[in-house]
Protein backbone atom coordinates (compact mmCIF):
# COMPACT_ATOMS: atom_id res chain seq x y z
CA UNK A 1 0.00 0.00 0.00
CA UNK A 2 1.42 3.37 -0.94
CA UNK A 3 0.21 5.07 2.28
CA UNK A 4 0.84 2.26 4.75
CA UNK A 5 -1.01 3.01 7.95
CA UNK A 6 -1.22 6.80 7.39
CA UNK A 7 -4.48 8.48 8.34
CA UNK A 8 -5.77 11.76 6.96
CA UNK A 9 -8.17 14.42 8.21
CA UNK A 10 -9.38 15.12 4.69
CA UNK A 11 -9.42 12.87 1.64
CA UNK A 12 -10.54 14.27 -1.73
CA UNK A 13 -11.15 12.17 -4.83
CA UNK A 14 -12.55 12.50 -8.34
CA UNK A 15 -12.19 8.96 -9.65
CA UNK A 16 -13.13 7.73 -13.11
CA UNK A 17 -16.48 6.04 -12.50
CA UNK A 18 -18.54 6.32 -15.66
CA UNK A 19 -20.16 2.94 -16.43
CA UNK A 20 -18.33 1.94 -19.59
CA UNK A 21 -15.50 -0.26 -20.75
CA UNK A 22 -14.83 1.54 -24.02
CA UNK A 23 -14.90 5.30 -24.35
CA UNK A 24 -12.69 7.44 -26.55
CA UNK A 25 -13.14 11.18 -26.10
CA UNK A 26 -11.13 13.69 -28.13
CA UNK A 27 -8.36 15.26 -26.06
CA UNK A 28 -8.72 12.80 -23.15
CA UNK A 29 -6.75 9.76 -22.11
CA UNK A 30 -8.65 6.48 -22.65
CA UNK A 31 -8.83 6.01 -18.87
CA UNK A 32 -10.25 9.48 -18.25
CA UNK A 33 -13.81 8.44 -17.57
CA UNK A 34 -13.89 4.64 -17.71
CA UNK A 35 -15.01 3.01 -14.49
CA UNK A 36 -15.65 -0.48 -15.84
CA UNK A 37 -18.96 -2.02 -16.86
CA UNK A 38 -20.72 -0.96 -13.65
CA UNK A 39 -18.63 2.19 -13.08
CA UNK A 40 -17.26 0.88 -9.80
CA UNK A 41 -13.83 -0.55 -10.77
CA UNK A 42 -11.93 2.24 -8.95
CA UNK A 43 -14.71 3.54 -6.71
CA UNK A 44 -15.22 0.30 -4.77
CA UNK A 45 -11.56 -0.16 -3.70
CA UNK A 46 -11.44 3.52 -2.72
CA UNK A 47 -14.60 3.26 -0.58
CA UNK A 48 -13.50 -0.08 0.91
CA UNK A 49 -10.20 1.46 2.06
CA UNK A 50 -11.56 4.67 3.57
CA UNK A 51 -11.89 3.48 7.17
CA UNK A 52 -8.26 2.41 7.11
CA UNK A 53 -7.04 5.87 6.13
CA UNK A 54 -9.58 8.32 7.55
CA UNK A 55 -8.50 9.90 10.83
CA UNK A 56 -10.97 10.12 13.73
CA UNK A 57 -13.15 13.14 13.03
CA UNK A 58 -11.95 13.24 9.41
CA UNK A 59 -13.98 13.28 6.24
CA UNK A 60 -13.68 12.12 2.67
CA UNK A 61 -15.28 14.11 -0.14
CA UNK A 62 -15.59 12.51 -3.55
CA UNK A 63 -17.58 12.85 -6.73
CA UNK A 64 -20.26 10.23 -7.29
CA UNK A 65 -22.40 9.52 -10.32
CA UNK A 66 -25.73 8.68 -8.70
CA UNK A 67 -26.53 6.33 -11.55
CA UNK A 68 -23.91 3.81 -10.44
CA UNK A 69 -25.50 3.11 -7.07
CA UNK A 70 -25.18 5.63 -4.27
CA UNK A 71 -26.94 3.19 -1.91
CA UNK A 72 -24.32 0.53 -2.64
CA UNK A 73 -21.66 3.04 -1.62
CA UNK A 74 -23.63 3.93 1.52
CA UNK A 75 -23.92 0.24 2.54
CA UNK A 76 -20.19 -0.33 2.10
CA UNK A 77 -19.35 2.72 4.21
CA UNK A 78 -21.85 1.83 6.94
CA UNK A 79 -20.31 -1.65 7.17
CA UNK A 80 -17.05 0.11 8.09
CA UNK A 81 -18.65 2.37 10.71
CA UNK A 82 -18.78 5.37 8.39
CA UNK A 83 -21.76 7.44 7.34
CA UNK A 84 -22.52 8.98 3.95
CA UNK A 85 -24.32 12.17 3.07
CA UNK A 86 -24.59 13.82 -0.30
CA UNK A 87 -24.44 17.48 -1.19
CA UNK A 88 -24.12 19.71 -4.23
CA UNK A 89 -26.38 17.45 -6.26
CA UNK A 90 -26.73 18.51 -9.87
CA UNK A 91 -27.32 17.18 -13.34
CA UNK A 92 -24.71 17.09 -16.08
CA UNK A 93 -25.16 16.85 -19.81
CA UNK A 94 -23.89 13.57 -21.26
CA UNK A 95 -22.42 13.99 -24.71
CA UNK A 96 -23.67 11.67 -27.46
CA UNK A 97 -20.31 9.84 -27.29
CA UNK A 98 -20.75 9.18 -23.58
CA UNK A 99 -24.38 8.17 -24.01
CA UNK A 100 -23.42 5.66 -26.70
CA UNK A 101 -20.79 4.20 -24.36
CA UNK A 102 -23.09 3.67 -21.34
CA UNK A 103 -23.00 -0.02 -20.43
CA UNK A 104 -26.78 -0.23 -19.93
CA UNK A 105 -27.74 2.37 -22.52
CA UNK A 106 -29.42 5.65 -21.59
CA UNK A 107 -32.58 3.94 -20.32
CA UNK A 108 -30.85 1.52 -17.96
CA UNK A 109 -30.30 3.75 -14.92
CA UNK A 110 -33.80 4.49 -13.56
CA UNK A 111 -34.33 8.23 -13.16
CA UNK A 112 -30.65 9.02 -12.64
CA UNK A 113 -30.04 9.17 -16.40
CA UNK A 114 -32.82 10.86 -18.35
CA UNK A 115 -33.56 12.58 -21.64
CA UNK A 116 -35.04 15.98 -22.29
CA UNK A 117 -35.72 16.13 -25.98
CA UNK A 118 -32.57 15.04 -27.78
CA UNK A 119 -30.32 15.71 -24.74
CA UNK A 120 -29.38 13.18 -22.08
CA UNK A 121 -28.44 14.10 -18.51
CA UNK A 122 -27.07 12.25 -15.51
CA UNK A 123 -27.44 12.98 -11.82
CA UNK A 124 -24.21 13.53 -9.93
CA UNK A 125 -23.27 14.69 -6.45
CA UNK A 126 -20.50 15.15 -3.97
CA UNK A 127 -20.44 12.32 -1.46
CA UNK A 128 -19.17 13.04 2.04
CA UNK A 129 -18.06 10.13 4.20
CA UNK A 130 -17.27 10.56 7.89
CA UNK A 131 -17.20 8.53 11.07
CA UNK A 132 -20.73 7.72 12.25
Amino acid sequence: QPYGTSRFDLILANLPHFPTTALVLPGRLPSWSMGGADGRDLLDPFVEGLAEHLAPGGMAVFTHNRFIGIEQTRSCLEAQGLSLRTCCETIVHLSPLKVSALTNGPGGYDQDVFALGPHVFGRVCLAVASWA
